[in-house]
């Protein structure tokens, strides 16, 4: 018989099936979400089905691409992205103040030029510069859809009226568990 031996000198038998192997530890299970679109100002992504009982969610990254000869974003230095499902931050008191129950910011990162001669401003927020998770405690019953909501500017009056093509990566771990072997 051959046999593996952990670091904590137990040992199983290789030969054994997959039913009977040992099992280092159980985790939430994780879901990769990933949403693309272009919008402007509003926009709902309805996911294929919903995720029960979610427990945390996490932005691995976010892209904005906008055109700057046909908009504005070249005067704009964040765009501020809402997610009613998922409001989290604080900003200050004052009554118009966006970055209150936003989700994340997006800062701009870089101008782009493309072979068409248009340039665009490329807005990110990244994991692991920005860190934005939402956790549920107790857990969200389902998350079905994302609604969100782009302004650019934290005193904005309305959502943004400016084109952007947005991408966003999230990471949604739910109560449902998973064997690490």
């Amino acid at each position: 018989m051959s046999y593996i031996h952990n670091l904590d000198n137990s040992s199983y038998d290789i030969n054994q099936s997959n039913e009977k192997l040992n099992y280092q530890k159980v985790k939430n299970k994780p879901h990769h979400l990933s949403v693309f679109k272009n919008i402007t100002g509003t926009n709902t992504f309805t996911l294929n089905e919903p995720l029960k009982d979610v427990i945390k969610v996490t932005l691995l990254n976010a892209y904005a691409y906008g055109n700057v000869d046909s908009s504005n974003w070249q005067d704009k230095y964040v765009v501020i992205l809402h997610i009613d499902e998922l409001q989290k931050n604080y900003g200050d008191n004052s009554s118009n103040n966006k970055l209150n129950n936003s989700f994340a910011i997006l800062d701009n990162f870089k101008r782009i030029s493309t072979d068409t001669s248009t340039t665009q401003i490329l807005f990110k927020n990244e994991y692991r510069y920005n860190q934005d998770i939402k956790y549920f405690d107790p857990p969200l019953n389902a998350l079905s859809k994302l609604t969100c909501k782009i302004y650019d500017a934290e005193n904005a009056t309305a959502v943004s009226t400016i084109p952007l093509q947005l991408k966003l990566e999230f990471l949604v771990e739910t109560k449902e568990k998973m064997r690490i072997y």
